[in-house]
């Protein structure tokens, strides 16, 4: 039973997958931008040692400067892909969801009118 609700998730999702074909590019652009978002991540902590051990231990007054701004610059960087990611893949959806429902009523259209007549 487990395989087949598997199979039947692949087929619904490959399904799907065509609706969002004609916007690859954009779909592309929200993939890049998660990547770079998670490239950032480890960036973020990386940056912690130099700064615990230049800053607070060393008291290197060359790095006062530098480490915030690194530390600043890599939040920005990471917050700005993750809002290309987000506008992206919400601009995705909201057209994938137009397709669908330009689909839907262009098939409801065409029905006969005895259709309508015996369903209410």
């Amino acid at each position: 039973m487990q395989a087949d609700a598997q199979g039947s998730d692949w087929q619904l999702y490959l399904r799907l997958l065509k609706y969002v074909t004609p916007y690859w590019y954009i779909f592309l652009s929200a993939i890049l931008a998660m990547i770079l978002q998670a490239l950032a991540e480890p960036a973020k902590a990386a940056l912690l040692r130099p700064m615990l051990d230049r800053l607070f231990v060393n008291k290197d007054e060359g790095m006062i400067i530098i480490i915030p701004l690194l530390i600043i610059g890599v939040f920005a960087f990471s917050g700005i892909a993750s809002v290309i990611a987000g506008i992206s893949m919400n601009w995705i959806s909201n057209n994938v969801v137009n397709d669908l429902r330009r689909e839907m009523f262009a098939r409801l259209l065409g029905f006969p009118s005895r259709y309508y007549d015996s369903h209410s």
